[in-house]
């Protein structure tokens, strides 16, 4: 089982992951000893405006590193919401991850917008593969679970963040994800590491629930 962790913010200096290219190194250290194989990197992307020049400059970077390390790199985007709403969707095909037609796209904290099942119709018309990045984090799902169901039966994935599952008792996140784990509503599960210290909640979550990790395997292979 190639283990993947979908959703990494390891590339330094590009958005409010790491902060250097050392810090990125100890990174990439953190998910070789978590048994990761596979790190598709997904900086935040916002606007069109963002320069992906940059994030595909410091990617060809940390590649290097990863490569001596043994651990595969891909390239990727978390797309935020809003670049969606404002991006033609044939455009929204060069922020797939690489070698894929799968999107990682962030929705609002709040609430969606009024377009946003549209749109994500648009980009399936495209033959992109829409993931929702952490849905546990946006108040709209956390208040109706039903959008969660909602977005399962017109063909997303959900990908839930390991940190969110390990918040406090009253944590809305955890609650969120939990609901969302028990009705078999989740594809993935991913670091969204910030950080080395992040990859401790993968490696919990990894241990916990090995039924959606192999699910996430299989969700990634041929890909």
């Amino acid at each position: 089982m190639n283990i993947t962790d979908i959703h990494c913010h390891i590339l330094y200096g590009v958005d409010d992951g790491s902060g250097s290219l050392d810090e990125s190194i100890s990174m990439l250290h953190a998910a070789y000893a978590c048994g990761i194989e596979t790190v598709i990197c997904t900086p935040h992307v916002y606007s069109a405006e963002d320069d992906l020049q940059k994030i595909r400059n410091v990617f060809k970077t940390v590649r290097a590193e990863a490569d001596r390390i043994g651990i595969q790199l891909r390239q990727g985007y978390e797309c935020n919401y809003r670049l969606m709403l404002e991006t033609e969707a044939a455009d929204m095909r060069a922020y797939r991850f690489e070698d894929t037609d799968m999107l990682l796209l962030e929705p609002p904290s709040g609430y969606l917008p009024d377009l946003w099942e549209n749109r994500i119709y648009d980009l399936q018309n495209e033959g992109i593969e829409v993931i929702i990045a952490h849905p546990e984090r946006c108040r709209d799902f956390q208040e109706n679970i039903s959008l969660a169901r909602r977005m399962a039966e017109i063909g997303c994935r959900l990908q839930v963040s390991a940190c969110d599952l390990f918040g406090g008792f009253f944590s809305a996140y955890k609650k969120t994800a939990l609901k969302m784990i028990n009705e078999g509503l989740i594809s993935f599960i991913a670091s969204d590491a910030h950080c080395v210290g992040d990859f401790r909640y993968y490696l919990k979550a990894m241990k916990r629930y090995p039924h959606i990790m192999k699910q996430t395997a299989e969700n990634c292979a041929d890909r």
